[in-house]
């Protein structure tokens, strides 16, 4: 077998058939690839109608990757007529089985109240799952949350802690609140040097709110050293010595 699954030596129509003859077999597996070909157009004619076939049949035997699918085209109507209900329970059955991606887009539906009643707590819930196995936009999300206190007790000490987790696997947004943090003393020991570390990396990713923070600390610390500088005026008597 070669690494993509499929035996050494097969090309074009014989990897089809060879993935047609699994899939009619059964395979969960082949059935998710075969959806995948149809809906990419890739060796086969692009028809999202059998895409969404296929992964039906991989989603109904527990497929977490044919779920995820699944839950994109009835959400998007692509394949089949759009239905949230169907694709809220599909990114639920994918998610349960600890897809990240199907975790995320729970939160994201609790969160705004798509397909159904708006739930903070459940959407924190979902993030939180997401962001332990590493989710950086997770990570970020639920930072946010213990930021505001929506959905969980506001604490910005595990604020600071999951956005240090996604500004370290280098995402702009939470380099930038974490800087903010640091640069503020919310949630961590107030660090200049620090706050402008994350700002920097943020800034580097073109985040426009990092470089606007960064221009705005050195402009500060620049003004601050000038008065620093300034000579004291003599012969300026001070208040006790005024006249009542």
């Amino acid at each position: 077998m070669g690494k993509t699954g499929k035996p050494k030596g097969l090309e074009g129509d014989e990897v089809v058939a060879w993935y047609l003859q699994a899939a009619e077999g059964g395979d969960a597996e082949s059935q998710y690839l075969f959806g995948k070909m149809y809906q990419k157009g890739k060796g086969l004619d692009k028809d999202d109608a059998e895409a969404v076939k296929w992964y039906r049949k991989a989603a109904m035997q527990g497929y977490p990757a044919a779920q995820h699918r699944l839950a994109q085209m009835y959400e998007t109507g692509s394949g089949v007529s759009r239905d949230l209900v169907e694709a809220v329970r599909w990114w639920n059955l994918a998610a349960e089985q600890g897809d990240v991606d199907a975790q995320c887009r729970m939160a994201e539906i609790y969160r705004d109240g798509t397909g159904m009643a708006a739930n903070a707590s459940e959407a924190a819930k979902w993030y939180r799952k997401a962001a332990r196995q590493g989710g950086s936009e997770a990570q970020c999300c639920l930072a946010g949350m213990y930021r505001d206190g929506i959905g969980v007790d506001a604490d910005l000490s595990e604020a600071a802690k999951w956005y240090r987790r996604a500004a370290k696997q280098g995402l702009a947004e939470a380099q930038y609140r974490l800087g903010e943090m640091y640069y503020q003393g919310h949630g961590v020991k107030q660090n200049f040097s620090k706050a402008v570390k994350w700002l920097h990396r943020a800034a580097k990713h073109d985040h426009a709110h990092a470089k606007l923070l960064l221009a705005g600390m050195f402009e500060e610390k620049a003004d601050k050293k000038h008065d620093a500088a300034k000579p004291k005026r003599k012969g300026q008597k001070s208040g006790k010595d005024k006249k009542s």
